[in-house]
């Protein structure tokens, strides 16, 4: 950015290609240091569980299926509870 380093050269502390240096120096520029931050950080997964399932899963696990291993409850609770 100003001129310190070779791009050549923090490609290669880097472990990145010429061309992805490129980009993160241009992202850097424009957004500042954020710029180098993953566009998904801080936003929740479109996959996540709801809450009140989530809920309900963890109440199970910890009471009426406590003594139970991971797999096992994960067959019980598809089954049983229908989750």
């Amino acid at each position: 950015m100003d001129g310190k380093m070779l791009i050549e050269e923090a490609a290669r502390i880097l472990k990145r290609s010429l061309r992805s240096v490129y980009r993160m120096l241009a992202k850097v520029r424009e957004k500042g240091p954020e710029g180098v931050l993953h566009g998904n950080r801080n936003k929740l997964s479109p996959r996540r569980v709801p809450e009140a399932i989530r809920k309900k899963v963890i109440g199970l696990a910890l009471g009426k299926y406590r003594d139970i291993n991971d797999t096992h409850l994960c067959e019980i609770l598809s089954k049983a509870e229908g989750l």
